[in-house]
């Protein structure tokens, strides 16, 4: 088992691969942050970079803590997960939480598909406003995923180096959804900027590879 750690702006949660049967999660990324603004519900986005709306049929997911009691649940949205980042729900069924620790279980119709080991404590979960720019790792951490919500076909520019300063990539962002393999990274930090060149878009992204 490794875990790993996805760091974007103000909200993080640190996460852990177990592999299952049919797959582990691992082409998926998961955007988990925080609370929604009622109070009664966590938000977090979810994005598939591979097998794009076809491994997971009808997705929810549960959040369940280390007795399998059911924390929260979401509802079916999508038809399957596709390719760029899109928000999920998971209505809280207890009155508060304070600090967790368990797995986010993802469902493909009513069948456990694979779950992802995760912790986090209440102050990881203030509401932060809606992000334009998003770069993390996918769950196995093979490829970064870059999301630009408001994608107005202007030269864009994106690259990440390691905590020496040695680049690891880069390249030109032509849409709104782009995902880079970076399948040997060493553990560490990386920073990933994202940038156009006018500069009117400016975004610094840390990462940290466990």
């Amino acid at each position: 088992m490794k875990k790993i750690i996805l760091i974007g702006l103000l909200c993080f949660a640190t996460l852990m691969v177990q592999s299952q049967e049919p797959n582990n999660c691992g082409e998926l990324v998961i955007d988990f942050c925080h609370l929604s603004e009622d109070g009664k519900a966590l938000e977090f986005s979810v994005a598939a970079t591979t097998n794009i709306g076809t491994s997971y049929s009808y997705p929810n997911f549960l959040l369940l803590n280390n007795h399998l009691d059911t924390i929260a649940i979401s509802k079916v949205k999508h038809y399957g997960i596709p390719g760029y980042l899109v928000k999920e729900r998971l209505e809280l069924q207890v009155d508060t939480l304070v600090e967790f620790e368990g797995i986010l279980q993802v469902n493909s119709g009513n069948k456990a598909t694979c779950s992802i080991p995760i912790s986090f404590k209440s102050e990881m979960l203030k509401a932060v406003p809606d992000r334009s720019v998003f770069a993390g790792f996918t769950v196995d951490e093979k490829s970064v995923l870059i999301d630009i919500k408001e994608f107005h076909r202007t030269e864009i520019l994106a690259s990440m180096a390691n905590s020496r300063g040695e680049e690891i990539f880069q390249t030109s962002i032509d849409r709104a959804t782009t995902v880079i393999p970076v399948p040997d990274l060493e553990q560490g930090i990386y920073h990933v900027w994202i940038h156009d060149k006018a500069k009117n878009l400016r975004f610094t992204y840390q990462l940290h590879k466990k």
